[in-house]
Formats: C-alpha cells, sequence, structure tokens
C-alpha cells in the first residue's frame, strides 16, 4: 500500500466515524403550560399525571415540573407513558425514583438525558408523579380555565391504594370551570441520533467517500519496477 493511498484511506475512515458519531445540540424547548392559578396535590398512594403531543421528533431530554410545595420525607416517582387517544397507558415506559433531597419548591428540572428516550412529532405521551413514603402532600400547580389552558392534553389522576380508582382517570371539573392541566415544560433534542446510528445523509456520505477511494484505487497505475531488478 503506498503512502498517498494510505493517506486516502484513513482520510475516509475519519469521515466515517464522524458520520456515525451523534450530533450534539443544546435542547430545545418543545411544550410548555405556563398558566397558574390552582394547585393539584400528591397524598400518599396518589397520582398524579398529564398528557403532552410531542411537537418536535427527538430525544426527549427533560422535563420541567413546578412544585408549590415540597415535603422534607419521602420521594416521589416519575414516570413517562404513551399516551394513545390522549389517555395514560397503565404500563410506564420507565419510571425514576426522586428524593426530597434533590426537590424543593418551584420550578425543576428533571433530567431524562440517560434514559434515551426519543418522541416523534404528533405523538401524544404523558408523564407521572407518584406520591411514596410522604405522609404531607406534594403540591404541584396547575391551571384550570374554560380557554382550555393546554390543548395537547389534560390532566389525570389515579390511587393505588383504592382498586376502583387504580387507573388513569380524567382530573374532572364542573365545565363551567373548565380543564385542568398542569404547568411544565418538555425538552427536545432534535440533533440526537437514535442508538448512535448516523443520519442517512451523513451515512451517504461516508459511504461514498469510501467507494470513490475504492474506485480511484483500481485505475491507479502499477508502480513502475525498480531499474536493474532482474526478470
Amino acid at each position: 500500500m503506498n503512502m498517498k493511498f494510505r493517506a486516502r484511506l484513513l482520510a475516509a475512515i475519519a469521515i466515517t466515524c464522524a458520520a456515525s458519531t451523534p450530533a450534539v445540540a443544546a435542547p430545545v424547548l418543545d411544550q410548555a403550560q405556563q398558566e397558574s392559578g390552582g394547585s393539584m396535590g400528591l397524598y400518599d398512594t396518589f397520582s398524579r399525571s398529564q398528557v403532552f403531543t410531542a411537537g418536535l421528533s427527538g430525544q426527549l431530554t427533560g422535563i420541567d415540573v413546578n412544585f408549590i410545595w415540597a415535603p422534607e420525607d419521602g420521594s416521589l416517582l416519575f414516570s413517562l407513558y404513551k399516551a394513545p387517544f390522549g389517555t395514560p397507558e397503565e404500563t410506564a415506559l420507565f419510571t425514576l425514583k426522586l428524593d426530597h433531597s434533590v426537590l424543593s419548591a418551584g420550578w425543576q428540572a428533571l433530567d431524562l438525558t440517560d434514559q434515551g428516550f426519543f418522541v416523534d412529532a404528533g405523538t401524544q405521551y404523558a408523564f407521572g408523579l407518584q406520591n411514596t413514603g410522604s405522609r404531607e402532600s406534594w403540591t404541584l400547580a396547575a391551571a384550570l380555565s374554560t380557554l382550555d389552558p393546554y390543548a395537547g392534553g389534560r390532566t389525570f389522576h389515579r390511587d393505588s391504594a383504592d382498586p376502583l380508582s387504580d387507573r388513569w382517570t380524567v382530573q374532572s371539573a364542573p365545565a363551567y370551570y373548565g380543564e385542568w392541566d398542569l404547568q411544565f415544560h418538555t425538552w427536545v433534542d432534535t440533533a440526537a441520533a437514535r442508538n448512535g446510528v448516523p443520519e442517512p445523509a451523513s451515512l451517504a456520505l461516508a459511504l461514498g467517500a469510501v467507494a470513490a477511494l475504492g474506485a480511484t484505487r483500481r485505475r491507479a497505475p502499477a508502480s513502475p519496477e525498480p531499474l536493474g531488478k532482474a526478470r
């Protein structure tokens, strides 16, 4: 292998490696429900969930939730669900345990990067919060309005201690009050690659470079033999 061909081969390998490396970009705000004026409690064994509709496709890197009150004991279970037809499924996609020591009143940014979960634009999902081990109620900021604070979903509740209530049920209110929605933000990294697979355009570019290099190698003339070599 001559030096020129070796240099071209290494360049092609570098292009391929670069193409297969997931792009790194700052997550962008996707969904948001900013209205408040109300609150919802999370008593022991009680859960609440908020359905949202993804506006962007990419990796879901975080969800922000606004707590009005956080007790000094116990923990929360944070879960993510699929929500076909606008209702959370009963089985969670994944669940994280959040100790009270890492939560306080105010907006809390929940980092979901390590979960490697991707959302698809136009698809509905739901995040849920369950009180575990605290005698006090966690309190979530929420909005109740006839104008429907968030059109892409609504709030549900369930109680695992009551067999008749251990399923997701719409958080109801008198019709003249409207619908409930929690205060939240979702963050999506649109440049992240699923399972580390390069984007099709980048992969095509890398494969094209390798193919062109191979064609160049096949067309290259044979190196002349050194003078004086015995035949």
